[in-house]
């Protein structure tokens, strides 16, 4: 996420820089090819011309165009606000051939541009313990230079480098630093070898020149900065909807067909996509190949920035960088942390939630073009001289104020390792009496799946199974009106809740951008026939959906969640269906009617258990992410089957007839709980009796006391509040 500027935006850029254009244009001396970010050097350079002498500009902005007009007033905080405001611009031409100012859908989520706010930026660079006796210090996705800027507040500014991809960002560090030394009465310096433009990721050559004193020299002891939160692949639905307004608001199914026919016709959009898609494949692979613990999977280049720094800070250095707080659990990235942590490496985790400094500016986001849910960490690493016996970390701030009024947990390597035995990447209590108790169940209770030894060993007899991807498998996909008759419903995640396989039926808003497809909650009036099933958004033909023989019912699981969420783990039963990613099930161990029968006769615990208060407690401390990924739900503590009481068993069949079966299609899981018969009349009250019961019960179960019971049942009073 390179910063786009220190300082809120006020002042609009953008009349000023239309006029500037206008005049590029009219002398001929506009980049058609990139008029955005030549009329931003073209600024720039003007704005370099009238206060850093002619010299100065050639050498470190070249000789392109000089506007007539500077970019912006001459200050360090006009030269990044106005950066951060054309950036989300684009240049059009009218009839006239004329420059005109547009906006650019995705501009700032394609760059990883944004705001950061400077209480974020003074967090980083206190725990990177930047101060006047700091060697060196580097911010390798450096934007317009906001993180240099505040460092020279500390540290003499010919110890400060950059880098960055962008040219247009190079120039504006540039340009907002040398103002800002001139504005202290110094002359303006030669930033050319410290503030470059390169790839900090593959670039080697960049960071051969750059280290301080030659190669051979310790090499930088503080790394800082907010690199892009943004995944290395094209992101399909933002490139094509602002490229093409004909792509918003389609669904994946509709989205594929239409680049197919782009394709057939071999357009000129198909050819920029397609290019533009191999380019980033391609540099996604060489990011892999590069980065192997950081970088699996989608390849988030913010991971890639956490493996550089490791790799660069000197050994007795400290690095501080802001990552989304995934890096510390994802599939991807859970090697780099788990081998920092066990090393003694992992100075600092310090979590936020993206709804903002809620104790002082009620409201607000820290970047308001981000879900407020959004979580994202402070990481802080040290080198491999400093190593620390336990690991400092905080987690649901809001404020980095927070810090001061409550001192951040600290965790051993070997504790971080059991909260998560699979992957060993971090989970996330909120205070040492979470952990405490965290740590208790996780020592007594096996995981779903427990894969530390040569073989997976399984808690129930069931496997986890994603039937339909939404985008891969369109071409199986039938809008449901049309559907042939024998069709199955593909049931999405937004269908189902807690225990309730029929909570809302699908529609599509075609104008929206992303997420065409909502739900629409049932009414009491629906939920009271029991013949009632949800309308959903396609259909399957019957001999693509496969499902286990002998088999009524499954067990589904929300995969889109947050913790943040009144629930976090949301399981229900369903009838046999088609279903899509959103909502993965969890089948029997295999096919054969010795596995099926165990799956009927021991499932119905394992979903009480998923949807228990305690499970859910132990879940929100392993999520960082909106995703309940099969490597998190396989580390959660459960009550094997045979550690039920006959009396216990009983009580959670009797209450899932309760609160499931409540609609003729789940007639075969009422006879395998034991409790054949017709449906049990929809009664709000009497499930949320139902549900405080099997949370009581399950409090009882995991052997929770007292104290702990309350401190768990507490915690969701105040989810529920906020």
């Amino acid at each position: 996420m390179p910063d786009a500027s220190s300082l809120p935006e006020t002042d609009d850029a953008r009349p000023a820089f239309a006029r500037l254009l206008a005049d590029l244009a009219a002398r001929g001396a506009l980049d058609r090819a990139d008029p955005l970010a030549g009329g931003i050097l073209a600024g720039l350079r003007a704005l370099a011309q009238r206060t850093l002498g002619p010299s100065w500009r050639r050498h470190h902005l070249g000789d392109g165009p000089v506007a007539a007009a500077p970019l912006c007033a001459p200050t360090p905080a006009a030269v990044q606000t106005a950066y951060g405001q054309l950036l989300a611009l684009a240049v059009a031409w009218d009839k006239d051939g004329q420059p005109q100012l547009t906006p650019r859908p995705f501009a700032r989520q394609q760059a990883g541009a944004y705001y950061t706010p400077p209480a974020l930026i003074t967090l980083l660079l206190d725990w990177a313990g930047v101060d006047a006796g700091t060697r060196a210090l580097i911010d390798p996705a450096c934007g317009p230079g906001a993180f240099l800027l505040a460092a020279q507040q500390r540290m003499p500014a010919d110890r400060l480098y950059g880098i960055d991809v962008d040219p247009c960002a190079v120039a504006c560090a540039r340009v907002a630093l040398a103002l800002r030394l001139r504005a202290d009465g110094a002359p303006a310096p030669d930033l050319t070898d410290r503030i470059v433009c390169a790839d900090a990721l593959l670039d080697d050559r960049a960071w051969a020149a750059l280290t301080p004193a030659g190669p051979a020299a310790p090499g930088f002891d503080a790394i800082v900065g907010n690199p892009p939160w943004e995944r290395a692949k094209l992101q399909q639905v933002e490139w094509l909807a602002a490229h093409d307004p004909g792509f918003r608001g389609l669904d994946a199914g509709q989205r594929k067909q239409r680049l197919a026919t782009l394709a057939a016709a071999d357009t000129p959009l198909w050819r920029a996509f397609d290019a533009e898609r191999r380019r980033r494949a391609a540099y996604a692979a060489r990011l892999r190949a590069r980065y192997p613990e950081a970088c699996g999977g989608d390849a988030n280049l913010y991971a890639g920035f956490a493996a550089l720094a490791d790799a660069r800070i000197a050994p007795d250095g400290r690095a501080a960088l802001l990552v989304p707080s995934g890096i510390a659990a994802d599939r991807g990235t859970h090697g780099l942390v788990r081998r920092l942590a066990s090393a003694g490496r992992l100075a600092a985790f310090l979590d936020f939630e993206n709804r903002g400094p809620g104790r002082t500016q009620p409201g607000t986001r820290f970047f308001p073009g981000v879900d407020g849910r959004f979580r994202f960490a402070a990481l802080c690493l040290t080198g491999r001289a400093g190593r620390v016996r336990r690991s400092r970390l905080a987690f649901a701030l809001s404020d980095p104020g927070d810090l001061g009024n409550a001192r951040p947990l600290t965790l051993s390597p070997r504790a971080l390792a059991t909260l998560n035995p699979a992957t060993g990447g971090l989970a996330m209590p909120r205070c040492r009496a979470d952990a405490a108790l965290a740590l208790r169940l996780h020592r007594r209770w096996p995981p779903l799946v427990d894969r530390r030894g040569p073989a997976p060993v399984h808690a129930f007899p069931a496997r986890y199974r994603r039937m339909f991807d939404l985008t891969n498998d369109a071409q199986h996909f039938q809008p449901w009106p049309r559907a042939d008759g024998d069709a199955w419903p593909l049931y999405e995640g937004k269908m189902v809740q807690a225990f309730d396989h029929r909570a809302a039926s699908v529609v599509t808003h075609a104008g929206n951008l992303k997420r065409p497809a909502q739900p629409r909650r049932t009414t009491e009036a629906e939920r009271a026939d029991p013949a009632f099933r949800p309308t959903p958004r396609f259909g399957v033909a019957a001999d693509q959906a496969r499902w286990p023989d002998g088999l009524d019912w499954a067990i589904a699981l929300k995969h889109v969640t947050s913790p943040s969420n009144a629930r976090t783990v949301i399981a229900a039963a369903v009838p046999p269906c088609a279903a899509a990613n959103s909502l993965p099930l969890l089948l029997p161990a295999d096919d054969d009617p010795a596995a099926v029968e165990a799956y009927r006769r021991t499932a119905p615990l394992l979903l009480a258990n998923l949807n228990a208060q305690v499970l859910d407690w132990l879940a929100r401390g392993k999520l960082q992410g909106q995703n309940l990924n099969l490597y998190i739900l396989e580390q959660l503590p459960v009550i094997p089957p045979g550690a039920y009481p006959a009396d216990a068993a009983a009580h959670v069949r009797a209450a899932l007839k309760q609160l499931c079966h409540t609609s003729y299609d789940l007639n075969g899981f009422a006879r395998d709980l034991g409790h054949p018969g017709p449906p049990v009349a929809w009664c709000p009250s009497a499930r949320a009796q139902a549900r405080h019961a099997l949370d009581a019960l399950y409090r009882k179960l995991y052997a929770l006391d007292a104290r702990q019971s309350v401190r768990v049942v507490k915690h969701f009073r105040v989810t529920t509040q906020n």
